[in-house]
């Protein structure tokens, strides 16, 4: 089958005869996927790192599921959208039905992302390594806080203070007492993305290990809106004598950064002292 696109040919030529790894993230664990949609991220190969998200989507004003492979491959420079047939009896576009058979021929193993986590991780993949970092510690933060603010909530509010913060700053800090006299302190300061409008995001800060970061709800990220979300709800929660309800985000908790970070916020938080 003779290829349309050559960027497409080049990458697949390059990868003939290679025995390829990838992990692969379930577009969605709660339902039977026989297609094997999803996002594979291929680490090691002769092109270098590479991910594919294969997908079902709703096409635009229209009811019509189509599959679509978007094709990222940072170190040939290729970000190329392939859509499937429209209709059953449409001719197929031959890049689309080859990239199906290269995705098939993949040895792929479970990732333990969410497919909020994974898509996060192809979102940035064609971006400058520093901006890729970046975005990964973000969600290492991002997961660590969501996860103190649920620890903060089993506590409960009989060993919770809530207080406004300091010298004129909008918004609050949250003190909870750990069995043996043991603290934690986190900081939400209203973020406001643009001047004189309604705040629509935290700056959390953990003074224990000297962490700071922003979660905007009105910016295009996961991360962001998780954890601002959480956080919103927990607060008004204590300033309303609200029921406080634990957070039921899942993502994965086995990765060696986020399990470094938990543990020196657990280190600080038995010792009193910053990290």
């Amino acid at each position: 089958m003779v290829m349309k696109n050559v960027h497409v040919r080049d990458f697949l030529q390059k990868l003939s005869g290679e025995k390829l790894y990838a992990d692969w993230t379930d577009v969605d664990n709660t339902k039977q996927n026989p297609m094997h949609y999803g996002i594979y991220d291929v680490r090691n190969s002769p092109v270098g790192p590479f991910m594919i998200n294969y997908v079902s989507r709703e096409c635009k004003n229209d009811d019509v599921l189509r599959e679509t492979i978007t094709l990222r491959v940072p170190g040939m420079d290729i970000d190329e959208l392939f859509w499937g047939p429209f209709w059953p009896e449409d001719k197929p576009d031959p890049d689309f039905i080859t990239l199906c058979n290269f995705i098939s021929g993949l040895k792929s193993r479970p990732s333990m992302l969410s497919y909020h986590e994974a898509f996060d991780k192809f979102d940035y993949c064609m971006t400058f390594p520093y901006v890729r970092d970046k975005a990964a510690q973000k969600f290492v933060c991002a997961r660590a806080i969501y996860d103190v603010i649920n620890t903060m909530i089993v506590m409960g509010r009989q060993n919770t203070i809530c207080a406004p913060l300091k010298h004129g700053v909008p918004g609050y800090s949250v003190t909870v007492r750990f069995p043996d006299n043991k603290s934690e302190t986190v900081n939400f300061a209203d973020f406001r993305s643009e001047f004189g409008k309604p705040a629509d995001g935290f700056v959390i800060a953990m003074p224990s290990i000297n962490l700071e970061e922003r979660f905007v709800s009105s910016w295009n990220s996961y991360k962001d809106k998780m954890v601002y979300n959480h956080a919103k709800q927990y607060l008004d929660a204590l300033k309303s004598n609200k029921p406080l309800v634990l957070g039921t985000e899942e993502f994965c908790r086995f990765d060696a950064p986020y399990r470094q970070l938990m543990r020196r916020i657990l280190n600080a938080r038995q010792t009193g002292k910053s990290k």
